[in-house]
């Protein structure tokens, strides 16, 4: 989802979205009514003690999470609005909720490990290293989305026959991210100065590259990288 916002896919990529949200909504039904609970050590197995139970921890959480605002949106927008993309990944942020369950499913993880005697200081620091990943992830988002959308939209209006222009492509490129980092990465060679800088994909990775470094204080010396591969 911060992704989505920060690149601002076209609508018609969201149907993979909707497949999903629609195995959201099965998986909450099926713990509604069918996944046995274990409450305060007991399997609890009987239907209506697994219904109270969902209801007292999991149904608002789940029913917000579930809801198709973007889905809504699509509808009465439209898919070729300018903002629909945005309208829509803002939209699908609720279902973030989902990550709450996150602690709990670690802990049952951690208590099933504990039972076997494997060790856990592998497991624990993979679990570190993926937490840095997944920050570093949100950073490198919320950077691309901050250069986005101050991107100009005016330069479309560039006259592209005009003989003040050298290199129209190149002019339009820097215009689109005027006063951005993006900019900045263009003038320095590292990001090409066609096609809007780059597609998403390197765009992202430019991001990436500011964010996880940023985030864990490593000074790697002056050697920064180059290329997008790098």
């Amino acid at each position: 989802i911060p992704f989505r916002i920060a690149a601002q896919t076209h609508p018609l990529y969201y149907i993979v979205d909707w497949i999903l949200d629609i195995c959201l909504v099965a998986d909450s039904f099926l713990n509604y009514r069918e996944f046995a609970v274990v409450i305060k050590g007991d399997l609890v197995t009987k239907r209506s003690a697994i219904k109270r139970h969902y209801i007292k921890t999991r149904l608002k959480t789940d029913l917000v999470s579930s809801l198709p605002l973007d889905l809504l949106a699509f509808l009465i927008v439209g898919g070729h609005h300018p903002k629909a993309a945005l309208v829509m990944d803002v939209l699908r942020l609720p279902k973030l909720l989902r990550l709450c369950r996150l602690p709990k499913v670690l802990g049952d993880i951690y208590r099933t490990l504990e039972d076997t005697n494997l060790p856990l200081a592998p497991i624990r620091l993979t679990q570190f290293f993926l937490g840095v990943i997944i920050v570093a992830h949100w950073a490198a988002c919320g950077f691309l989305a901050l250069a986005t959308w101050e991107h100009g939209d005016w330069c479309d209006g560039l006259d592209e026959d005009s003989a003040e222009i050298v290199d129209w492509a190149n002019e339009h490129t820097e215009c689109l991210w005027h006063d951005t980092w993006i900019q900045q990465q263009i003038v320095n060679g590292k990001l090409p100065t066609t096609h809007g800088g780059g597609d998403v994909l390197q765009l992202y990775i430019r991001a990436f590259n500011w964010a996880l470094p940023t985030l864990v204080v490593v000074v790697i010396g002056d050697v920064t990288p180059i290329t997008s591969a790098e």
